[in-house]
């Protein structure tokens, strides 16, 4: 789902555009210099750990997704608005009613 060469790439010029060093991101985060550097070299960390250094170094999840998963999302967020249009086209009319 991440494109994981992009978040690759973006974590490490994230992190020295913060001057941070791997310990210091480790000290930050809890996450350990190896599995920075793994996650700086493209490989697949877990969840927890990929999510704190997004969060550490101010990465959006959304920003680094692979194009097919990002075509899905954006077909998430439509039916969400659709949906909420709807509730709320409903919610007026049941007010009207009401009156």
């Amino acid at each position: 789902m991440f494109d994981l060469t992009r978040l690759a790439f973006v974590a490490r010029h994230r992190r020295e555009e913060m001057e941070l060093t791997m310990r210091k991101l480790e000290a930050i985060t809890g996450v350990s210099k190896s599995q920075i550097s793994r996650m700086e070299h493209g490989q697949a960390i877990s969840a927890g750990n990929t999510f704190m250094m997004m969060e550490a170094l101010d990465i959006r999840p959304e920003d680094m997704l692979s194009a097919r998963a990002s075509e899905r999302l954006g077909k998430i967020r439509s039916l969400k608005r659709e949906i909420a249009s709807h509730e709320t086209s409903s919610e007026t009319k049941q007010l009207e009613v009401a009156e």
